[in-house]
């Protein structure tokens, strides 16, 4: 009897990772870019869909310490949702949020590795 219940636990386990897996690549849609060494001083992410939870998050790695300027657009009618100088890394979350999004870092001067990973 103990056997059967361990089995019948287990199988409910397996099934709820499996259907979180499965939901998961639905609901997680993300982008990154990178700054390169290359003279440009700005890089952009491909646009994602914020449909499944209306809301984005960018984060950045290897921001310089001094000020930059993030800017995420509405890809559907042009509209910034977000222009701010940063300093160091960025964490910039928005809810309410409903079109597709693309992220772009503008660097004043040289800024090699900043990296913007862009998420919904």
């Amino acid at each position: 009897m103990k056997f059967r219940m361990r089995i019948a636990g287990l199988a409910a386990v397996v099934a709820s990772a499996v259907s979180v897996i499965a939901a998961g690549p639905a609901f997680a849609t993300s982008a990154s870019c990178r700054v390169l060494d290359d003279g440009d001083n700005y890089c952009v992410t491909r646009a994602i869909s914020v449909k499944p939870t209306n809301i984005f998050h960018l984060a950045t790695t290897g921001g310089p310490q001094r000020n930059w300027l993030l800017s995420i657009t509405d890809v559907t009618n042009g509209d910034r949702v977000v222009e701010e100088l940063i300093f160091g890394n960025a964490d910039v979350w928005r809810s309410n949020v409903y079109a597709s999004y693309k992220a772009e870092v503008i660097c004043y001067s040289p800024c090699p590795n900043l990296v913007a990973y862009f998420s919904n």
